[in-house]
């Protein structure tokens, strides 16, 4: 009967809602960082952009048409051997983009990092190959098989290391992406001194990965140096407050 009754209603244009029934907005359709890209584009002002876990340069990459148009300065920071040759064919041809063999670690050392091989029904599966982690279990969760999961000997390199060694100078965005080590990546940044005007960080594994606590711990750190922060579909973005109350337009 009850179906009935909203039936009729229905067609008179009447719409019963559940009492409580939640409402959701479109997920988000565009990262953070197009929006300052497109920005300084518009505005003239040359991008200098770290990028740690740069993968492929296309899967997933938000940013790569400005590299490719020469209106961002980019160091691109990959470990994965597969990774790092299809980073370097993608940006032959694109002098603005300097690209890095290594990984971002608390000191300079080498160590192991696992990866899904490109092979297989793997083979050229961008979102895969973008699993590479230090952790060989943050595979095994994704239900990779030992037989699936590549390890190499890598170089890693400190934040530190990386802008003395490139001289990169006026760094705008610290732009990470690295499979739930992102808050690490964070963590260093801080403790080295390194606080560019924007810091990009992916926060859907951390939500997963991290206690609440650690969660604001993280968020707190940000807050202490300097930054407020806000979030787009799976990223945060923190933002230097003396730059935002700085800035100038044009």
């Amino acid at each position: 009967m009850k179906k009935l009754i909203q039936g009729l209603l229905g067609l008179v244009g009447i719409r019963i809602a559940r009492a409580g029934t939640r409402k959701y907005l479109p997920k988000p359709n565009i990262d953070n960082v197009q929006v300052v890209a497109h920005l300084y584009n518009n505005f003239k002002n040359k991008l200098t952009v770290l990028q740690v876990g740069a993968c492929d340069g296309f899967t997933s990459d938000s940013i790569y048409p400005y590299i490719k148009a020469g209106t961002i300065n980019a160091f691109l920071v990959e470990p994965v051997s597969i990774n790092f040759q299809k980073l370097q064919e993608f940006y032959k041809d694109t002098p603005s983009a300097v690209l890095i063999n290594a990984a971002v670690a608390g000191k300079d050392e080498k160590r192991i990092m696992y990866s899904v091989k490109d092979e297989g029904k793997w083979k050229d599966v961008g979102w895969a190959r973008q699993l590479a982690s230090f952790y060989k279990e943050h595979l095994t969760k994704h239900q990779f098989s030992d037989d699936e999961i590549a390890e190499q000997m890598v170089d890693c390199k400190t934040l530190k290391s990386i802008i003395s060694e490139y001289k990169i100078e006026d760094l705008d965005i610290l732009l990470i992406d690295t499979e739930g080590f992102d808050g690490e990546v964070v963590k260093m940044a801080m403790k080295q001194n390194v606080k560019p005007n924007y810091i990009i960080f992916e926060n859907a594994q951390l939500v997963q990965n991290y206690s609440q606590e650690e969660l604001n711990q993280l968020y707190n750190l940000l807050e202490d140096n300097g930054y407020s922060w806000t979030h787009d579909r799976i990223n945060t973005m923190a933002v230097r407050k003396d730059y935002l109350r700085n800035i100038k337009m044009g």
